[in-house]
């Protein structure tokens, strides 16, 4: 019956000729929980009801500002002897679930736009609000879409972001280690040599190949040097096996001293702890 009638009937005309005996329905239901915020289940189960309610009476949400906009002026109407106590927290949560969907419809349709035209931009959802003259309903639904417009574009700028931090690490080519001069530093049981020995100098070229500050390269480095996996080729200080390190990685190098590169950062310190 419902169905018939909403395909003859406006929005509007189905709202209020459904909505009196709807909230009555609903609040012989809930008329001793509403007030309750221990029962959070049975309150869930209400705004399931309300929300399957609004949907059907405003198109899958499409005309969801139309109805809020209505549902105001019904209440409005209803105010002077109409409502009741158990009404006015029903209503609250159908405006909130009605202000949601707007955010949401302008969230989607704003985010379709800058997906097309990367340059759109709406300025008035910029500049101070002049609510002066404006009823309650055109103010909370310009809140709705004004919050649905910096959703999308926040979310579009870190789409683009991580787009061009991915695009930017493709293009980037990767880091060439001089795997040969580096491993004649390491002893041979380091390299895998021997029975039941690791490969370590293999998983230790992989992990030089990420990039990192100039820093943790150098804390890489202090590590193989204090560490008890070099040969007897080990220079004598440490400045000169940190030249050599940074020419077979082809990381920047600095003026680092043992002391400026402790304590080592943690996560460093774990990643190698081969080494040691």
């Amino acid at each position: 019956m419902e169905q018939e009638l909403s395909n003859k009937l406006s929005t509007t005309e189905l709202l209020k000729l459904s909505l009196t005996d709807f909230l009555e329905e609903i609040k012989q239901d809930y008329k001793f929980s509403i007030y309750d915020k221990e029962l959070e289940s049975c309150q869930k189960i209400l705004r399931f009801e309300l929300e399957d309610y609004l949907e059907r009476v405003s198109n899958n949400f499409e005309n969801a500002d139309k109805v809020y906009s209505d549902l105001i002026s019904w209440e409005l109407s209803m105010k002077f002897g109409g409502l009741s106590p158990y009404d006015l927290p029903i209503l609250w949560i159908m405006k909130e679930i009605l202000l949601e969907k707007i955010e949401d419809n302008f969230y989607y349709r704003t985010f379709k736009f800058l997906k097309r035209d990367k340059h759109f931009k709406i300025d008035s959802f910029e500049t101070p609000f002049d609510s002066n003259g404006m009823d309650e309903s055109t103010i909370a639904i310009h809140e709705a879409t004004r919050k649905g417009y910096n959703r999308a574009f926040k979310d579009f700028n870190s789409l683009e972001q991580e787009t061009n931090d991915k695009n930017e690490n493709t293009d980037k080519p990767e880091r060439i280690i001089d795997s040969e001069r580096l491993k004649g530093f390491f002893n041979s049981t380091f390299k895998g040599m021997g029975n039941g020995n690791i490969d370590y100098l293999s998983t230790f070229i992989d992990e030089l190949k990420r990039d990192r500050t100039a820093k943790a390269f150098a804390q890489i480095a202090l590590m193989c040097y204090n560490g008890k996996q070099m040969n007897d080729r080990k220079p004598k200080t440490f400045s000169e096996w940190y030249s050599i390190f940074c020419e077979c990685v082809m990381c920047e190098k600095k003026t680092y001293k043992p002391k400026d590169l402790s304590p080592i950062t943690e996560n460093i310190e774990k990643l190698f702890n081969y080494l040691m």
